[in-house]
């Protein structure tokens, strides 16, 4: 009988997701628009505002891409906290989220 594979043998890791993202988007993006290398991505274990949010509609990256008109890569670098929210973004996921665009701009809680 063969033994059934482990489930986390069948997801990548996140840190390979986002090298993968930067190879597929490099000489396509400006390299400031580049996903976060995945060493410069948060390291505290504490969650971004972006991530609380989307986590508790049950949004993926590529669903708050699409609210947002942005790449998924760009939205899950949002959410990671590898990439700064720009006015506009405040601006559009203000919209989303029904926010002041401050909210999304001021420092993390």
């Amino acid at each position: 009988m063969a033994k059934e594979p482990d489930l986390k043998d069948l997801f990548l890791d996140e840190n390979l997701l986002i090298e993968l993202a930067r190879r597929e988007l490099k000489g396509r993006l400006p390299p400031d628009q580049l996903p976060a290398q995945p060493s410069t991505l948060v390291a505290s274990g504490k969650r971004s505002k972006l991530a609380r949010e989307t986590e508790g509609r049950g949004w993926t990256a590529r669903d708050l891409a699409e609210q947002i008109g942005v790449p998924a890569a760009e939205a899950h670098a949002l959410i990671r906290g590898g990439q700064k929210i720009t006015p506009e973004l405040a601006r559009r996921l203000g919209n989303v989220f029904a926010t002041s665009s401050e909210y999304w701009l001021s420092d993390e809680e």
